[in-house]
């Protein structure tokens, strides 16, 4: 007969889950962020989770930026809030009809100094610069495409003419 102890044991007793990998310095199991530095210096930031896929539906993309840069911003505040850091954020979406989202934190707003301005400007000049050239460069592409489509629609016709006149001179 077995004891209540030991079948009460072997009821509770889970299989054993695999271990998640863990990131590592020394194993990067998801590689490291691409883009992060400290001042010149690149700055080895080890990812804790595969980069997902890009999205393709601009749509889609648009909406998971807003949803996701809300939550970035409140992290941006809870940070300057509970560490009293420096810290101004920037972003925009590349189809974005709106001015780009940016945030300062409180330390930074309460010693602000006239570069702040400067660099708020500059960034906004650079958005705006990628903004107009990805537009003047879709513009191009889509005077080029109708261009293009002209030029093969004339080149049908005139195929089509010469094979009917063809057809006609071998008829004769």
């Amino acid at each position: 007969q077995t004891s209540p102890i030991s079948s009460t044991a072997q009821l509770s007793s889970s299989p054993t889950k695999p271990r998640r990998s863990r990131a590592t310095q020394k194993d990067p199991v998801f590689g490291r962020v691409r883009g992060a530095a400290k001042g010149s210096q690149s700055w080895e930031i080890v990812r804790d989770r595969p980069v997902p896929a890009p999205r393709n539906e601009i749509a889609e993309s648009t909406r998971r930026y807003r949803r996701e840069l809300e939550k970035i911003i409140c992290r941006c505040e809870r940070l300057g809030e509970e560490t009293g850091c420096w810290l101004y954020l920037a972003a925009q979406h590349p189809n974005a009809h709106e001015n780009f989202a940016h945030y300062t934190s409180r330390r930074l707003t309460l010693d602000w100094i006239p570069t702040l301005d400067t660099v708020h400007n500059e960034t906004n000049k650079l958005f705006v610069s990628l903004q107009r050239s990805r537009r003047s460069n879709a513009a191009e592409l889509s005077a080029d495409l109708i261009a293009k489509e002209a030029a093969l629609s004339a080149a049908l016709a005139e195929s089509s003419d010469l094979r009917s006149r063809n057809q006609e001179l071998k008829e004769q």
